[in-house]
């Protein structure tokens, strides 16, 4: 393309095409304006050097870009997609581009094991399959044939029962999958799908078993089902058989073999008859519920309400009690059960503390509630957001010592107890500000603090986790990070508060006041006083949920410490008054300390908005109340904001905060289509865990399995009898069109290819699957031999603990931990955030390239975040689904950082 000058004619035909338009002459007035938004988006995405040809033709230079076109390779070639009329009419590209169902056809083809899609091109005519192209699109990937047969979740024993579900024999091979597709709108696909995802392994094995038991699987289809099927769960623009994907996945069965009900049958035979005012349930299984007498009977109800994207609220508090119970020694007792269901709508948000820590006993969950409910009748909202982010704040904290191990396993319970009990009276500013100041002595006692410790110092030591007397200089870093980021947030210390408030109290037995303290504690104050930006009527009437935490913040502006004390120094009641003027600020201290611990990777909303943490809306926009919601990030893309503003309960900090932050990441490249929900994920997964108490064994275990991994794939290049075995352990983890190109790929003798075609978590199931029976390798017998030598450091728990992610949604937890499960796709509801949470593979390949580069652990906890960042900002992303964008970038920063290291090693004479 070239462009002579601004006013030649070739340049309104290159702006239209482009999208745009000249508003102005040519010249240094020329500014580019959309026209054809379709066009303009496209001209962006495909990173069209828009500004270089505005800059061009502000200065009436020739504008040149060079381009070839790119031959692609046509699925079956053009002729298979035409009709004779179309094959007359005119070029390929745009009839196939201007008929979506071919297109959606053509996706979903290229989603099957190839085999299985060339059986279904040869068998069914294209005008017959088209019809159905949405729900092979969305549920056709785990379609295989093995010797003509159809491959179906339960295997042998299931088929008859698939048989008489499909009306068609899955010995019948193409002919079953094609009446599959075309089954009740794809509400018999989606089944066939979420069971084919359950992964296998000692864990999820008996759930498949038992979910595929052929009388239950007709049982429970018939559930989904119902008797109207249309909408199918293929024709919105996502998946919209969310919930089922996660009920068989995340399903857990007792050690009898049926399926576990927290609480029992009873808890949920009388939620469904009696269910909380305020709540739709189906009124069908309403009157049902009366009859249920096993745990068959509840799971029934709970496949039924998958279909509905409202109004199955026992579902998910099925999954989130589910969560709670999985690790507990000792299960919820029915009245705990009964109560956290009945309190789910209000509370529901707040059961993944429970869920993190199964040490948490009946009593304390209980008087948890009893605590929320007091404060949720506080009748003073500024009150209330004072005491409700206070509690939060103590309780964020306690989650993160437990996580972190400062907090013994024995003593969380207690601990626990003991904060939830301080803040059941509070009544006003005064006792909120004591139940906080009690809390952190709480704290500090129970993480075993030397009694004459600063407040401040020990807690900002304990979120940065437990230094390392061989690595002090990380540890000093990740200290001075933290407190670079709470002074821009201009927050008063633990220990100046709590200075202030003790000489206050000695001013009452006679005592002089402490003039520097208090000038200390005014000048923090005085900062607060900051530029107020002016908003229009739009930004006024849109950011209306943010009037509490204003005046908040307006209220912390016009205290006049040195006026007060003055006033008040003979009278202790107006002393203790003051006292309760600090509330608020302690609140604000101990959230930005949670803040501060969660802060992601550059940190950018923290440092640049100095009252980001005093903005927390505890109290939410009027009608709502969000106390105890997750958190959101609100006021997105408004100057005033800033960057945004979270509201609800500290619960969801860690994701909400880093949802905020990726807008201050910058891509490298345009199609960075995947960022919406996958980044704060990922952000999320380098945030939350540290590597203190992650040993260099653990990482070399870790790098072990990836080299016995490789090893047996270079292996299976020659020997075809360990490829199928490779493969067969890959079939587990990975769909079947995945796993028939990595064969494809190994039998022609191209490892590079196929290990770019394998995720690192795949690599690391896969070896863990093959070391069972290899007792040849000497990589194998090496990772068993380390394995017996430190069984607590080297177990698969303990790996799961040490390089797994946290996973709000999937498990309702923050606690890191790999499931093992297959990637998910995108899904209604979520987007791409559980296909991220599914994604486990970061931390392990981080840990693999430390071992290799032998970077001690502790250093991590300053690379992983620089790791992370660099990699989700070079993903080069196609469409929602591409996971492979994500690998090719995650590979690539790891060869840079190899690279980086050896070229150190050899400038100071090291070698490797």
């Amino acid at each position: 393309i070239k462009i002579e000058s601004c006013e030649s004619s070739q340049t309104n035909d290159l702006l239209k095409v482009l999208g745009y338009r000249m508003r102005g002459g040519c010249g240094s007035d020329v500014v580019l304006e959309t026209l054809n938004a379709t066009r303009a988006f496209l001209t962006i995405d495909s990173g069209f050097p828009l500004a270089q040809l505005e800059q061009a033709l502000r200065t009436n230079r020739p504008f040149v870009y060079d381009y070839q076109p790119t031959a692609v390779p046509v699925l079956y070639g053009p002729e298979y997609w035409l009709s004779a009329k179309d094959k007359q009419n005119g070029e390929f590209i745009d009839l196939f581009i201007g008929d979506p169902s071919i297109c959606r056809l053509y996706l979903g083809l290229s989603k099957l094991d190839p085999q299985t899609a060339e059986e279904l091109r040869k068998t069914v005519s294209i005008q017959k399959i088209r019809a159905f192209a949405h729900v092979l699109d969305f549920y056709g990937a785990m379609f295989e044939l093995r010797d003509g047969k159809a491959v179906v979740p339960g295997g042998t024993r299931s088929e008859k029962a698939w048989s008489d579900l499909v009306g068609v024999s899955p010995e019948k091979g193409v002919a079953f999958f094609e009446r599959l597709v075309a089954r009740d709108d794809g509400w018999m696909a989606s089944y066939f799908d979420s069971l084919s995802r359950v992964t296998y392994s000692p864990a999820n094995g008996p759930v498949q078993q038992y979910l595929t038991e052929p009388e239950r699987l007709k049982r429970f289809y018939g559930a989904i089902r119902g008797k109207v099927t249309s909408p199918g769960p293929a024709r919105p623009v996502f998946r919209s058989n969310t919930d089922m994907m996660l009920l068989t996945s995340r399903m857990r069965l007792d050690p009898d073999g049926r399926p576990h009900i927290p609480g029992g049958i009873d808890v949920w035979r009388k939620l469904f008859v009696n269910h909380p005012q305020h709540s739709k349930y189906d009124a069908k299984l309403t009157k049902a519920a009366n009859a249920w007498k096993e745990p068959d009977d509840v799971i029934e109800a709970l496949f039924g309400l998958t279909r509905k994207s409202v109004e199955n609220e026992p579902l998910k508090i099925y999954l989130s009690l589910s969560d709670v119970d999985r690790h507990r020694t000792t299960p919820l007792d029915n009245a705990t059960a009964d109560r956290l269901a009945r309190g789910f709508a209000q509370f529901g948000s707040q059961y993944s503390i429970f869920a993190e820590a199964p040490e948490v006993s009946n009593a304390t969950m209980n008087a948890f509630l009893d605590t929320v409910e007091e404060v949720t009748q506080i009748r003073d909202p500024g009150l209330r957001s004072d005491t409700a982010g206070t509690f939060q704040a103590l309780v964020a904290l306690w989650q993160i010592f437990y996580r972190q191990q400062a907090l013994p396993p024995a003593e969380a319970d207690g601990s626990l107890s003991k904060i939830v009990a301080l803040f059941g009276k509070a009544k006003n500013e005064r006792e909120a500000f004591d139940a906080g100041r009690s809390g952190v002595k709480v704290l500090l006692a129970a993480t075993h603090s030397p009694a004459s410790v600063s407040p401040q110092d020990r807690f900002i030591d304990l979120l940065a986790g437990a230094a390392d007397p061989a690595d002090a200089d990380a540890h000093t870093q990740l200290v001075e990070d933290m407190m670079r980021i709470f002074e821009s947030q201009r927050l008063i210390s633990l220990t100046s508060i709590f200075e202030l408030v003790d000489n206050l109290e000695s001013l009452s037995r006679g005592e002089k006041v402490n003039q520097q303290l208090i000038t200390k504690s005014a000048s923090r104050i005085a900062e607060i006083q900051l530029p107020r930006a002016s908003m229009s009527s739009a930004e006024k009437n849109s950011l209306s949920f943010g009037y509490w935490p204003e005046k908040h913040i307006e209220q912390q502006r016009r205290v006049n410490l040195r006026a007060l004390i003055d006033k008040s120094a003979n009278d202790p009641k107006k002393l203790e008054d003051v006292r309760g003027l600090l509330g608020p600020f302690l609140r604000d201290t101990l959230v930005g300390l949670v803040y501060v611990h969660y802060a992601p990777p550059g940190a950018q909303i923290l440092l640049t908005n100095p009252l980001f943490v005093r903005s927390h809306d505890f109290i939410g926009m009027q009608g709502t109340n969000q106390t105890w919601r997750n958190t959101e990030v609100l006021g997105n893309g408004w100057p005033t904001s800033a960057g945004g503003k979270l509201a609800g309960s500290l619960v969801g900090l860690p994701y909400a905060i880093a949802e905020a932050e990726q807008n201050f990441l910058i891509p490298t490249r345009e199609q960075a289509l995947i960022w919406g929900d996958l980044v704060p994920q990922l952000i999320l997964s380098a945030t939350v865990p540290r590597w203190w108490n992650v040993s260099p064994a653990q990482l070399h275990w870790v790098a072990l399995h990836m080299n016995y991994a490789e090893s047996k794939m270079a292996e299976s290049v020659m020997n075809a009898q360990q490829r199928q075995l490779f493969l067969d352990a890959l079939d587990h983890h990975a769909p079947p069109a995945r796993v028939r190109k990595v064969g494809v790929l190994l039998e022609a003798g191209e490892v590079k290819a196929a290990l770019d075609n394998i995720m690192p978590s795949e690599m690391f199931a896969v070896a863990s699957d093959l070391l069972t029976a290899d007792t040849q390798s000497p990589l194998a017998n090496e990772i068993r031999r380390e394995a017996e030598e430190r069984p607590k450091q080297l177990s698969y728990t303990a790996v799961s603990r040490a390089f797994g992610t946290p996973k709000p949604t999937l498990a309702n937890s923050y606690c890191p931990q790999l499931l093992n499960l297959r990637t998910f796709p995108t899904l209604m509801g979520y987007s791409s955030r559980i296909l991220a949470e599914s994604w486990e593979s970061n931390l392990l390949y981080y840990a693999s390239v430390a071992d290799e580069l032998q970077i001690p652990p502790s250093q991590l906890n300053l690379l992983v975040p620089a790791w992370t960042q660099q990699t989700v900002e070079r993903i080069f992303a196609t469409h929602l689904e591409d996971w492979p964008a994500l690998l090719r970038s995650l590979r690539l920063v790891g060869d840079e950082v190899r690279q980086k290291s050896r070229k150190q090693a050899a400038s100071s004479g090291a070698g490797f």
